[in-house]
């Protein structure tokens, strides 16, 4: 996870959630909850 901290987000704008979570938290929060569900096949 920590990794993933780190790294550029595809969600995030390609902008790494280490520099967004104190201004913009919810979408870090997002983010990392659809790195913990993963693909869901339907």
């Amino acid at each position: 996870m920590a990794f993933w901290f780190f790294s550029p987000n595809g969600m995030l704008g390609g902008k790494r959630p280490r520099d967004l979570v104190s201004t913009d938290a919810v979408h870090v929060i997002l983010a990392a909850q659809d790195e913990v569900d993963g693909i869901i096949h339907g």
